[in-house]
């Protein structure tokens, strides 16, 4: 398909040579001024190294090569819906003028092709429309991480300047694809803290885990750390802070006020989710680092259907369980539900898992849902169930035709396209509100009544209860060993917690009854669908894309 916009990488911009000489007319000046009294204390550092070696850089560019293979198969979805449509529009049109038909269904079909018609003319415009949004995200997107990593940089390196009890610092980087004139034309290399830097942005980047597979039950477990000795080097704030949540996520929607969980259930059920995600595995295999594996709702524009899990690290300070999203955002987990069927047989747990058959929907797939990380999170649970019991497939649930595409079953099954929310979808189930999100309770609720009113056996919704950290954990991987669903509700920062002796999060299970189930109705497959013209175009679309970035960025690095 030509260049592709996951090509694109963040780089770091230079000073221009005008300023660059005006600092070195400025130092000169300030070496001479302060040669009578003490000397200058001058430090180098290679900011290109730093920067391309830093290991936030290197997840950022990740995030970016994950967003254009987004896009690549989002414009795919869509031509997927474009050719069906033409082949629904043109059997209606060779019908409608077929004498051997009667003048009735003539007509009949004639409306129905008009209606193709428009159809296929709204998705071409929503293509031109995806493209030209795909190259403002992406845009604001590599944008907004390289200052943020420059700003990590900048503050690691004023600390280190300050410990070593330098008074300036110069950069001395040369650029070896866009030469320009260094800032620093000789140095021995003796007071160089390139690595000093390095070493200190370096020392909380996780460790890479080893590709994840299904593990044989006869696999050793391995007890989980006590909070006292779980290695924890990424700040969490102190209680009652709130941290914002990660890039391009949606931004709180309650007013900022005192950030405490409530002691009552019924309070808590309240609470509007910050962020819902749903669990889908873990790694206990590097000791004192648990990583918990994620189909997040927030880190993507569109749905993957596929096993994609985001692994994060896992945070513990013996009052919550924190995830550790990039940059400074904590999602404290104060709620979890979790959807399962009767389990009653003891394994040891395995040090590893992923459940393979979650796939990792997003919130943003349909233009006009806000706050539908609750609906999406549950969704990626009730896609996989659906494979299991067919009462719960989406086009039966919707009347959707026997060819419907994936993204049109999951766009139904999370919120709906035109009535948004669709009273039926798990948004419109859940109560969620367009600025205002999800609350607990909503969530909770909407859950049941989806299985109410679409499964055959009957679902039960346990007591709920309280657990601290370790116990929750250690609940959590039993739960997703067995197979079971799970959605985490969470709040950006650290809450205080009401009732710190009875306090910690809260736990909540759902589950099936099959006592009463009765037949089921096969499944509808899901069929992959060639692409189609459109594909030519929307790749002509990002290739052009992608160029015009890369001359910005090119631009940024000499000026």
């Amino acid at each position: 398909m030509g260049v592709k916009i996951s090509a694109i990488v963040i780089t770091m911009t230079h000073l221009p040579l005008v300023k660059l000489t005006a600092m070195t007319l400025a130092l000169t000046c300030f070496a001479g001024t302060a040669a009578a009294q003490e000397a200058v204390k001058i430090a180098t550092v290679d900011l290109l190294k730093v920067f391309d070696s830093y290991w936030k850089t290197k997840l950022s560019n990740d995030q970016l090569k994950e967003r254009g293979t987004d896009f690549d198969k989002a414009r795919v979805g869509m031509i997927d819906d474009i050719n069906l449509l033409r082949e629904e529009y043109n059997r209606l049109n060779a019908s409608s003028k077929d004498p051997a038909n009667p003048e009735e269904k003539r007509a009949d079909d004639r409306e129905k092709a008009q209606g193709k018609n428009l159809e296929i003319n709204r998705l071409e415009q929503q293509i031109i429309d995806f493209n030209q949004n795909a190259q403002k995200t992406l845009a604001d997107r590599t944008r907004g991480l390289r200052k943020d990593r420059l700003e990590e940089i900048q503050e690691v390196i004023n600390a280190k300047a300050r410990e070593l009890g330098y008074d300036l610092v110069v950069d001395s980087s040369q650029d070896v694809v866009l030469p320009r004139t260094p800032t620093v034309l000789y140095t021995n290399s003796k007071n160089d803290i390139t690595k000093i830097a390095l070493a200190e942005l370096n020392k909380d980047a996780p460790e890479i885990p080893d590709p994840i597979s299904t593990p044989i039950p006869e696999q050793e477990s391995k007890p989980t750390p006590d909070p006292e000795t779980t290695v924890n080097e990424s700040p969490i704030p102190p209680p009652g802070t709130r941290t914002p949540p990660p890039d391009n996520y949606p931004e709180p929607t309650t007013s900022p006020g005192p950030f405490v969980v409530p002691a009552s259930v019924e309070n808590v059920f309240k609470i509007i989710f910050g962020h819902a995600t749903t669990m889908v595995g873990y790694d206990m295999t590097t000791e004192g680092k648990p990583m918990i594996l994620l189909s997040e709702p927030g880190d993507g524009q569109v749905h993957n259907f596929e096993s994609n899990p985001t692994t994060l690290p896992l945070l513990n300070d013996g009052k919550w369980l924190y995830v550790d999203y990039p940059g400074i955002a904590i999602g404290c987990i104060y709620v979890a539900l979790v959807i399962r069927e009767p389990n009653t047989g003891n394994m040891k747990l395995p040090e590893k898992w992923l459940q393979e058959n979650f796939p990792d929907f997003s919130q943003y797939a349909v233009p006009y849902w806000k706050g539908f990380c609750a609906p999406a999170a549950f969704g990626n649970v009730a896609w996989a169930l659906r494979g299991k019991h067919p009462n719960l497939n989406p086009a039966r649930i919707f009347d959707l035709d026997v060819d419907a595409t994936p993204s049109l079953k999951a766009n139904m099954l999370v919120g709906g396209i035109k009535a948004i929310p669709h009273p039926d979808s798990l948004a419109g189930l859940m109560n969620t509100k367009k600025e205002g999100g999800t609350n607990t309770r909503g969530m909770i609720n909407g859950v049941g009544e989806y299985f109410r009113k679409n499964d055959s056996a009957e679902w039960k919704i346990h007591e709920p209860q309280y657990l601290r950290p370790t116990q929750l954990l250690e609940n959590l991987r039993r739960e997703s060993s067995r197979g079971a669903g799970i959605v985490l509700g969470m709040l950006w920062g650290n809450p205080a917690m009401e009732d710190e002796e009875k306090g910690g999060a809260l736990m909540v299970v759902c589950e099936r009854n099959p006592a009463q189930e009765v037949d089921e109705t096969e499944p509808v497959e899901d069929e992959p669908k060639p692409p189609g013209i459109f594909y030519v175009f929307g790749a002509i679309i990002l290739a052009a894309t992608t160029v015009g970035l890369f001359v910005i960025l090119a631009r940024g690095r000499r000026s």
